[in-house]
């Protein structure tokens, strides 16, 4: 996404040093362009304001409340852009209008989103504290602009908490306001940030018997068969660390595991994913080494049962195995799609990680929606893309993910930092980014289901 972040101070230099990093294209605005925003150079460019908003599809607004409706004002027409405001009216009398709304008003066409105003500046970038993430408090009439600045929070490393519409940004500016005054009247310090503790999130149904408690889950793995990239002409597979991390959690978690492919038989990993490969991509993957290493555990992969011989409705979970080859097979594979929608109709957990997320772009409920309308999902990012097609020298993919997830409307698609562990629960649907994410998803199945 082309980000044009206007202000060259502290708060706008670490959002466009975090949102760069987060693979967005980024250029800082500044009256004076000629001058260097510290830490942001070469990465971020600067520009004048008017040349850095030209080519922005997201406009963020860090400079000084002050001189905000000055610069909006000389910016004329924003052409329907999302503008966030990242500022906060402190000092400033108001007349009893919220900041935001002051923005709003000398912003000509723009979707006004208040967002990034009640965290220090040197956490911008980077918004993991020890308790967890602060949240981003999102205000803003336009809900589809609030879910794009929610993901641009989420790849800062921020919980997006949607307040509602612009008329609520008076809870952000109040956040603001009580974190100026724990730092600076209180002695708090800056390294802190304001967040929301939750309970364990509740299985999908507490009403278990002692007896049902007692029985082992059963899980059902599902990795694609192995095929030739219409891309790259490539051998292509599963990736091993989609496959074996989420096994061995399962497994840990006493569970029973069945691994599938829809047509049967031998299945391959990527050899990038395979630890033994020359590459050395994946030569600290032990995990992984140790499930190749074992006979009995490298035999699941030699023989596996077809999708049309399980019946899917005797699991209590489905976790599809991402790699390169689900781009050329599960993305068209009616079956899969059918396995998705139908185990999440009964309720069931269905978990996605990666490129097989490819599927949830066609999977459709009985009604014929889309199984992601109105969801919350992630998978692999188009700043991982960026890195894959880097190190071979190529394009790897005949499309992007991310791409297609956000061309869809009303769902939220969402990514985190690139190869960062990431995992999203919504309702029944988990999700996972990328290869380090199958983990975290496989947590996530098992919290679901209560144990």
């Amino acid at each position: 996404m082309q980000i044009a972040v206007l202000g060259t101070g502290r708060v706008g230099s670490q959002l466009a040093r975090g949102l760069a990093a987060a693979g967005h294209r980024v250029v800082l605005g500044s009256r004076n362009p000629d001058a260097r925003a510290p830490g942001t150079e070469p990465v971020v460019p600067v520009r004048s304001y008017a040349d850095a908003v030209a080519d922005a599809e997201v406009v963020l607004l860090a400079v000084p409340f002050a001189a905000a409706a000055e610069l909006l004002v000389g910016l004329g027409d924003l052409g329907g852009r999302i503008l966030i405001d990242a500022t906060n009216p402190i000092g400033v009398d108001t007349a009893g209008r919220t900041g935001a709304d002051l923005v709003a008003a000398a912003a000509t066409n723009a979707r006004v989103v208040k967002a990034f105003n009640t965290i220090g500046a040197e956490h911008m970038a980077d918004a993991r504290f020890a308790g967890g993430a602060a949240f981003a408090l999102l205000a803003g009439d336009d809900e589809a602009a609030r879910d794009v600045v929610g993901g641009l929070a989420e790849a800062l490393g921020f919980e997006p908490v949607h307040l509602g519409d612009l008329a609520t940004a008076r809870h952000a500016e109040a956040a603001a306001r009580l974190w100026i005054h724990l730092v600076f009247a209180r002695g708090y310090g800056r390294d802190i940030g304001v967040g929301l503790l939750r309970r364990p999130i509740p299985p999908l149904s507490t009403a278990r018997s002692t007896k049902e408690s007692q029985v082992s889950k059963k899980i059902l793995i599902v990795a694609s068969n192995p095929t030739v990239s219409a891309q790259t002409g490539w051998p292509v597979g599963f990736w091993l660390s989609e496959l074996t991390h989420p096994y061995a959690e399962f497994v840990q978690a006493g569970y029973e595991v069945t691994i599938v492919s829809p047509d049967g038989g031998p299945i391959r990993p990527d050899d990038y994913s395979d630890p033994r490969h020359e590459s050395g991509y994946s030569a600290d993957d032990i995990l992984s080494l140790g499930f190749l290493s074992s006979p009995r555990h490298a035999g699941l992969l030699v023989d596996t049962v077809a999708l049309s011989q399980v019946d899917p409705s005797g699991y209590d979970a489905v976790f599809l195995v991402g790699g390169q080859a689900p781009m050329f097979t599960f993305h068209n594979d009616e079956r899969v799609h059918r396995l998705i929608a139908d185990a999440h109709q009964q309720g069931k957990v269905v978990a996605v990680v990666c490129h097989a997320t490819a599927a949830l772009l066609k999977a459709r409920t009985p009604d014929g929606e889309l199984l992601v309308k109105d969801k919350t999902w992630t998978g692999f990012a188009n700043s991982e893309e960026d890195a894959a097609d880097a190190a071979v020298g190529r394009k790897l993919q005949p499309f992007r993910i991310e791409d297609e997830a956000r061309a869809i409307t009303g769902t939220n698609f969402i990514v985190q930092r690139a190869f960062r562990p990431h995992a999203v629960r919504d309702g029944n649907l988990i999700t996972g980014q990328q290869q380090n994410s199958g983990a975290a998803a496989a947590r996530l199945v098992i919290e679901a289901l209560g144990h």
